[in-house]
């Protein structure tokens, strides 16, 4: 399971009791779509009841931005034409 990827679980070929479904809630937790299923149909989708938010990082786009302009430098005549 990976993403947004759907993973479907076929519940007669699936044992195992609490510990597969405590897998199962785990990855709907971390935002993957489970889907149970019984003889080929899709029956439940195991989502988590409260979206989680992503984490934010520092320096999530570090090696990404080669230059960052001086916004207190005046712009060139080029770079005014272009707001004209």
């Amino acid at each position: 399971m990976h993403g947004s990827d759907t993973e479907t679980y076929h519940a007669n070929e699936h044992c195992g009791g609490e510990a597969k479904l405590s897998e199962l809630v785990a990855a709907a937790e971390r935002g993957e779509e489970v889907v149970l299923a019984r003889g080929g149909h899709p029956v439940v989708r195991l989502v988590a009841a409260w979206p989680t938010k992503p984490r934010f990082r520092f320096g999530v786009a570090a090696g990404e931005v080669d230059r960052v302009p001086d916004f207190l430098e005046p712009m060139t005549e080029d770079e005014r034409a272009l707001w004209e």
